[in-house]
């Protein structure tokens, strides 16, 4: 009987225990929710140098930043070789990824990082639709572009997550208007993954 009764004990100290350690656990990512944006204050605007690199290729005159540039506005290119039956192109464009999709709807609609798709560019492995040649974009010579980012002063771990996402995007749309909707969601996105591991575990211990 006592054996019982001894059980009953250790096994309620292990469910106070746990309870202890959901509720700090959950303490610290609320904590981190209340601390995620910055106050204004600590927010401003840089202008940033971005190394561009310049390119030509037969039979294409335009320079290699220009060849991106028609890429990411949506001219038509054909991967592998110029005799690819599927011709693609760029979609949409948001801070982290390109969507990619083919005109027949042969191939759906994928999302590639815009580094590993530029490395494609550059080893003549995309062939505009416009011409026979790849549109390889070659070296020869070095561009400073400037660009306006976000700065901020002491963020937390997630924003700056959201600030480099941020960038990216405002990077990749140099010249063009930014999609709010886009914006918004990168923030979102962050601080709803916070809150959906508190609303996860929050009731845990009552359960058990």
């Amino acid at each position: 009987m006592e054996g019982i009764f001894i059980l009953e004990g250790l096994l309620i100290l292990l469910i106070l225990g746990y309870q202890l350690r959901v509720y700090k656990s959950n303490k610290d990512k609320i904590a981190e929710i209340a601390r995620l944006f910055p106050a204004r204050e600590q927010l401003s605007v840089t202008r940033d140098g971005q190394k561009m690199t310049d390119a030509a290729a037969a039979p294409i005159t335009a320079a290699g930043e220009e060849i991106w540039e028609k890429l990411l506005y949506g001219e038509n290119f054909r991967q592998g070789s110029p005799a690819n039956p599927v011709v693609q192109r760029v979609v949409a464009v948001d801070a982290d990824y390109l969507h990619i999709g083919a005109l027949d709807d042969v191939v759906p609609v994928y999302t590639v990082a815009p580094e590993v798709f530029r490395q494609q560019v550059e080893s003549g492995q995309i062939f505009l639709e416009s011409a026979s040649a790849p549109a390889v974009m070659t070296k020869p010579k070095e561009e400073t572009v400037a660009t306006d980012l976000i700065a901020v002063q002491a963020p937390s771990a997630t924003f700056q997550q959201i600030t480099g996402s941020t960038n990216e995007y405002l990077r990749l749309n140099k010249g063009a208007a930014a999609d709010f909707d886009i914006l918004k969601d990168v923030a979102e996105r962050h601080s709803e993954a916070l809150d959906s591991e508190v609303q996860s575990t929050i009731a845990t211990p009552l359960y058990v």
